[in-house]
């Protein structure tokens, strides 16, 4: 009989384990059974950089050349604190309630979504502005002179850290919401958009993503 009946052969790859004595079989499963526990365990975060082990709450530092973020541990934060093209995060993370931009100066950005960031480059030598988008981080060009009369209204942006620190502007839903967060935040966001969208515009899946996100931006903000 062929198929699935009692006289057909074993799968090709598989042993038959009929004949196996009890102890035998015991010992067989049990050493299944750790192999597949010690699979399960989940791996440490390393350092990029020493590749020592870390904790869930490790720092992080960005590549400016790059604009990438690579996981730091505590040793090699401090080394690298002020020194080349490497930059450690900033850890601010700032509601700002009274911010001031109103629409015509927002529309003089052009930036075509309403969810942004905004940081100083030290490499390009000026004010750059990125939003997410379903293909990774996309960059948009600004005018500075916009950008210098949006730090004239609200004087918390001069303070702001080249590189490592941004002005996270949320105008896609109502209330506005504006933050001065550590640049790995943003590009966290960026992730979450990646990650979470669907189809042409974006889905319900995305738009939760984001919200949840800011909501735990506003329980970390000082």
């Amino acid at each position: 009989m062929s198929g699935f009946g009692l006289d057909a052969p074993p799968l090709t790859g598989h042993r038959h384990l009929a004949g196996t004595s009890r102890a035998a079989l015991v010992n067989r499963l049990r050493r299944l059974q750790l192999r597949d526990t010690s699979e399960a365990v989940p791996q440490p975060d390393r350092c990029e950089f020493c590749s020592g082990e870390m904790g869930s709450g490790h720092r992080h530092a960005l590549d400016t050349h790059e604009r990438r973020i690579l996981c730091v541990c505590d040793p090699c934060a401090i080394t690298l604190l002020g020194k080349g093209r490497y930059r450690v995060t900033g850890s601010r993370s700032l509601q700002l309630n009274d911010f001031r931009l109103p629409d015509e100066l927002w529309a003089r950005f052009a930036v075509p979504v309403g969810l942004a960031f905004f940081f100083v480059s030290s490499p390009a030598g000026r004010v750059v502005a990125i939003y997410p988008s379903p293909l990774g981080p996309t960059e948009s060009q600004i005018d500075d002179d916009a950008w210098g009369a949006l730090v004239a209204a609200n004087p918390v942006l001069a303070g702001l850290e080249r590189d490592i620190e941004a002005l996270l502007v949320h105008r896609g839903v109502r209330p506005y919401r504006y933050h001065l967060v550590p640049i790995d935040r943003c590009y966290e966001l960026v992730g979450l958009v990646r990650s979470s969208w669907r189809g042409i515009a974006g889905g319900d899946e995305v738009q939760r993503a984001i919200a949840e996100f800011f909501d735990s931006i506003d329980r970390y903000a000082q």
